[in-house]
């Protein structure tokens, strides 16, 4: 049992930081470099993706509903938002809080043009791709 948890804790925090900037770099041939990255959610996968994106070069921003990770991140130097303060701002959003309807086609309608959005949280239904994909065009 102790094994699991051990393994769970590396794989969550370190496993993400190899695996997220590799990830979007293969999947879209963008440079993350001088981007602003939106982490959603601060927990063990919040907090190995955000470590990554900044060595990457990005610009991490994160948002966070629990008080005392959001602390954590601000304390790390993160900028700490809403994502309705950021939405329009952003270039790749990462989702990584294990919830529902983290981010939803309406917050998608505000993304800049060419935002990527991702999931690297262990359930596929934090972004809304039902949602998505009644959007015409």
């Amino acid at each position: 049992k102790k094994k699991k948890k051990t393994k769970s804790k590396l794989d969550n925090v370190y496993g993400c930081r190899h695996s997220l900037p590799d990830g979007i770099m293969r999947a879209t041939d963008v440079m993350i470099g001088g981007k602003r990255v939106v982490v959603c959610g601060y927990g063990d996968v919040g907090k190995g993706s955000a470590f990554a994106m900044r060595g990457a070069g990005a610009r991490v921003i994160i948002t966070e509903v629990d008080p005392i990770c959001a602390l954590q991140a601000c304390m790390e130097g993160f900028q700490v938002a809403t994502l309705d303060d950021v939405i329009g701002e952003a270039d790749i959003f990462v989702t990584t809080t294990g919830n529902k309807d983290i981010i939803m086609a309406t917050d998608m309608a505000k993304m800049k043009n060419n935002a990527i959005v991702g999931n690297i949280g262990h359930f596929d239904n934090e972004i809304d791709m039902a949602g998505l994909e009644k959007v015409s065009g």
